[in-house]
């Protein structure tokens, strides 16, 4: 593999736990999920934010390692991060995908066939589904100025099979779409 340091950025529902766990499995990494430095997970329900300086400081270690895979929908506190990263893959699945993924962890949760952590509820999924709806314009527009002034270029990804091309592809792939 040409990459050692990737961070996997995307919208709620895009997959981007998924596409870490699977990059860190296949290439012998460790993956980390941004929620877990942005979410105080002392907190009795899902929601309460970390203090930023402590989840600075945790971001600042991971970044110094020498092989990561890290992933998130976050982007205003994440410049180590993209100026480490060696790659950086943007997931741009439909939003309408997204949301089905985001009701099915849910419903997964609830029947208790989900190893997920976070403690969701019918309000925080609500919440989570207006955010989805506006990401692309609140989250996506401004990640893609910062990486911009960063010099930084992501690669887009609609799947998974993407995902792995531009890995098999090395630093020369720039963007990848699904064709009809």
């Amino acid at each position: 593999m040409r990459y050692h340091r990737i961070h996997v950025l995307g919208g709620p529902g895009s997959g981007k736990s998924f596409v870490a766990a699977k990059i860190a499995a296949s290439y012998g990494m460790e993956a980390y999920d941004l929620d877990e430095l942005f979410w105080d997970p002392a907190a009795p329900t899902y929601g309460a934010r970390a203090d930023p300086e402590t989840r600075d400081q945790a971001l600042a270690a991971l970044v110094r390692q020498d092989a990561w895979v890290i992933e998130g929908a976050y982007y205003k506190w994440l410049t180590p991060s993209f100026e480490r990263a060696e790659l950086i893959m943007l997931l741009t699945p439909p939003v309408w995908l997204r949301d089905w993924r985001l009701l099915k962890r849910f419903a997964l949760q609830l029947l208790g066939r989900s190893s997920s952590k976070k403690k969701e509820t019918f309000a925080s999924l609500f919440d989570l589904i207006q955010w989805n709806h506006a990401y692309e314009k609140n989250q996506l527009l401004p990640a893609r100025a910062l990486l911009s002034r960063l010099n930084k270029s992501p690669v887009e990804c609609r799947t998974l099979a993407q995902v792995f091309a531009v890995l098999a592809d090395g630093p020369t792939t720039r963007l990848l779409r699904d064709r009809p």
